[in-house]
């Protein structure tokens, strides 16, 4: 689907659900939600790369250095695998994906699962590289994994929960750690819980836009017919006589 159209749908829905959410939000607390928003963000500290880590000339940081779009970092991530930028380029595709996701979630669920799906797996396929991940690539791949658990929970929200301590546990300073901790705290409230529970049975759906109407026939008329705009004009005058001015009288 094409970022116009995404973003037209997205526009035209999020309003709609909420306005269904805000009752919920003003019972629990906005702070549950805000954390499922808050995985649009990536922290200010957060870099794309270390200057020492680019290697002058390198084509594989060339290309990665003029990606834009989701299409053009997985490219690079595949053609550079074995390589840093490779792994960076991975990590940008599965954060966008995220990041579709995410508002996805408000618009068209099954769009939103298709995307958060595919950042799930390039987040793992980033921890899994054989490439030596710098902390910050390896930092942000843990947080995008625990962000993509959270984002399809069904309620049971331990997955994530475990996949942030994991990151705590791994770099106990990182510069997530107060944002960590802080979604670990709330995702094991009552209220976390119940809020993602009721949250995965909505299932929006993008508008349904009409569609040409190809078994109707043509409003045409009949063959040999002529419209009513072509037909002679009446007149009052008796049948039979000429109006013609060389009539004889």
């Amino acid at each position: 689907m094409k970022s116009e159209h995404r973003h037209e749908l997205q526009q035209n829905e999020l309003g709609k659900l909420a306005r269904k959410v805000k009752p919920w939000l003003e019972k629990h607390g906005f702070q549950v939600a805000g954390g499922l928003l808050a995985v649009l963000v990536v922290a200010a500290g957060a870099i794309w790369w270390t200057s020492g880590a680019i290697q002058a000339g390198s084509a594989g940081w060339t290309k990665l250095s003029i990606a834009e779009s989701t299409e053009d970092f997985a490219a690079v991530a595949e053609k550079e695998s074995e390589h840093l930028a490779g792994a960076w380029a991975r990590l940008r595709s599965a954060e966008l994906n995220l990041e579709n996701g995410i508002l996805e979630t408000f618009t068209d669920r099954e769009l939103a699962l298709t995307d958060l799906k595919r950042a799930k797996e390039d987040f793992e396929k980033v921890l899994a590289s054989k490439v030596a991940l710098p902390p910050a690539v390896e930092e942000r791949a843990r947080l995008g994994l625990a962000r993509c658990l959270e984002a399809t929970s069904d309620g049971d929200v331990s997955p994530a929960v475990e996949a942030y301590q994991a990151l705590l546990t791994k770099y106990p300073d990182s510069i997530y750690k107060k944002h960590v901790e802080q979604r670990i705290k709330e995702l094991r409230s009552d209220e976390a819980r119940d809020f993602y529970a009721w949250f995965h049975s909505q299932k929006p759906k993008p508008p349904d836009f009409r569609k040409p109407q190809d078994n109707l026939q043509p409003t045409t008329p009949a063959d040999g017919a002529l419209p009513p705009a072509a037909t002679t004009p009446t007149t009052n005058e008796p049948q039979g006589e000429s109006t013609s001015p060389d009539a004889p009288k």
